[in-house]
């Protein structure tokens, strides 16, 4: 199964909707599951982590703490 999840962060950002979302995606993965996370960054990026393919979009906004 395809599975997409959209947080205001990720992994290697730290906070606990952060770490749940990876431990969330590590099962979904482990249970044979193809998981993509989108989330914002201060720069834009595209990597694999743990099987997971993290989309990362540019902040909209200038306050890193304002996300969506």
């Amino acid at each position: 199964m395809r599975i997409g999840v959209v947080t205001g962060a990720y992994h290697p950002d730290v906070g606990g909707v952060e770490t749940h979302c990876r431990r969330l995606c590590a099962a979904l993965v482990a249970a044979g599951d193809q998981v993509e996370v989108l989330t914002q960054h201060a720069t834009a990026a595209e990597e694999t982590l743990d099987g997971v393919l993290v989309r990362r979009f540019p902040l909209t906004v200038p306050a890193a703490n304002y996300r969506f």
